[in-house]
């Protein structure tokens, strides 16, 4: 067919070799189409399912609902994503750079590798997030803290004038986990010319039941007396003149309770 011609009713053909240039305003319906040489899909593809069974370029962008891949995958560049769910087993054999908020919600297991953590937050974490292990190796030294221990130092807003005891928030120790504490303590007094600074260090430790303290410190007298009841850790202070504010910045290791075994 040389010129223009209209086909209503359908070609029926063992094979259709078209060498020129084509254009099909319509649809093509057919069992299977296969497709030998270099094609290009201008406007975009519709179908139910795509595979791919040979080697493939895609130079722009795709969009999809979801992407499944079942086989083995190299992506060379990266992959840029809103969100990124890994339900299945995971290797990672590269460099993994999590630059922004991170959640891990089940086990993260690092066999030979380092783990590095680095972070611009200096304000204490005080029970939002835990870790859990064997241990902790450093150059093959085992740095594990005790369960009990106060490993990041911790700050508490104190007042003035206080003559009641009163605990100091997240200074205590768990009566079945810690047998002794040895911990070290910062008291800051801001009042003007009558401003004071001490260093305490204060050990303690649990004899059926109760605790037994001991303070001492260098620098100045501040009148902060310091008390344990059941493992927690209270204060007092004295009337400072010219009063703005005061801080306890303190941290303590811990041996661990330990109970006796009855024959």
């Amino acid at each position: 067919v040389t010129g223009a011609s209209l086909l209503e009713l359908g070609v029926s053909a063992g094979s259709l070799n078209v060498t020129g240039e084509s254009w099909l305003q319509g649809a093509v319906t057919a069992g299977a189409l296969n497709v030998t040489g270099a094609s290009l899909l201008e406007l975009g593809m519709t179908g139910g399912s795509l595979n791919v069974t040979g080697e493939s370029w895609l130079q722009g962008a795709v969009t999809a609902g979801a992407l499944n891949v079942t086989g083995a995958s190299l992506l060379e560049l990266g992959v840029t994503t809103g969100m990124l769910y890994v339900t299945g087993g995971s290797d990672l054999s590269g460099f993994l750079n999590v630059s922004g908020g991170s959640f891990f919600q089940d086990d993260l297991t690092v066999t030979t590798a380092n783990v590095i953590i680095s972070t611009n937050d200096f304000t204490p974490i005080l029970n939002d997030t835990s870790a859990s292990g064997g241990s902790i190796l450093f150059n093959t030294v085992d740095v594990s803290p005790s369960l009990g221990d106060i490993s990041r130092e911790r700050e508490f807003a104190a007042a003035n004038n206080v003559v009641s005891a009163q605990s100091i928030t997240g200074f205590s120790f768990n009566n079945s986990i810690v047998r002794s504490f040895d911990a070290i303590v910062s008291v800051t007094i801001y009042a003007g010319t009558n401003s004071s600074y001490a260093y305490y260090n204060l050990k303690g430790v649990q004899k059926a039941g109760n605790w037994v303290l001991n303070s001492s410190f260098v620098g100045d007298v501040t009148g902060f007396t310091f008390s344990i009841d059941g493992g927690q850790i209270k204060y007092t202070s004295t009337d400072v003149v010219d009063y703005v504010e005061s801080y306890v910045n303190f941290r303590a290791l811990t041996t661990t309770f330990k109970a006796q075994q009855l024959p």
